[in-house]
């Protein structure tokens, strides 16, 4: 195993700010590095983690039995902090086990209702931004659902944006889920940048629920420079 500090993997988390939002589900050994939460690391072969379980399926190489790191329960730490994809033919892409609220439906809660998963990195900073895909079966046809997720280093995931991919017999189009209380939780989440905070509380064009990408990147960009 390869010693890598903590701040080499936060420079991995780089590598993923462009990357597509990846799709649990997909059985394909991808080429990958482990990042444990010491700092060791390993190069092998893993299976994008699905959810809710979140167990990684790895194998050391092509050839090698497959092992299995198992999560009992949702809330258990996992002895894994990131794994970075290497896919051949594609961009790299970096994902972090990490503890959130559940649902933009109870950000506001008093006591909301917490979990760890999954998540894939989209931008690194101040405030990074992370994602994840849910996808279901059942009677109505489900093609997944997208979570956009606001964290700070050592606080919880907030829910920032929901985005519903659901498809009821293939006839409807992808709905999104509002989020109403959008602009009250995220100006109080930003409020150490005051001109930002305002104007999601105007509702000003470009600082609504679904433009939290470029939301964030502001205020990186600003946090970045004091």
């Amino acid at each position: 195993m390869k010693k890598i500090t903590l701040l080499i993997a936060f420079a991995c988390l780089t590598t993923a700010m462009q990357a597509k939002i990846y799709v649990p589900g997909d059985r394909t050994f991808y080429p990958a590095r482990i990042i444990l939460q010491d700092g060791e690391s390993f190069e092998c072969l893993v299976r994008i983690p699905t959810f809710p379980d979140n167990a990684v399926f790895y194998k050391m190489d092509a050839s090698s039995k497959v092992i299995k790191q198992t999560l009992k329960q949702r809330d258990e730490p996992s002895p894994i902090r990131y794994i970075l994809f290497m896919p051949v033919d594609d961009e790299p892409f970096l994902i972090e086990y990490i503890r959130r609220i559940d649902d933009i439906d109870n950000v506001m809660k008093k006591k909301p209702k917490m979990y760890n998963t999954w998540n894939q990195v989209l931008i690194a900073g101040p405030v990074s931004l992370y994602t994840n895909y849910f996808g279901t079966s059942g009677t109505i046809k489900h093609l997944g659902a997208v979570h956009y997720v606001a964290k700070r280093e050592g606080e919880h995931g907030v829910p920032m944006y929901y985005k519903n991919l659901t498809v009821e017999n293939f006839r409807r189009k992808p709905k999104e889920r509002k989020n109403k209380n959008f602009h009250k939780y995220a100006a109080a989440y930003f409020a150490d940048y005051p001109e930002l905070a305002e104007k999601i509380v105007l509702k000003l064009p470009g600082y609504e629920t679904q433009d939290i990408v470029e939301i964030v990147r502001e205020y990186n960009a600003k946090m970045s420079t004091n």
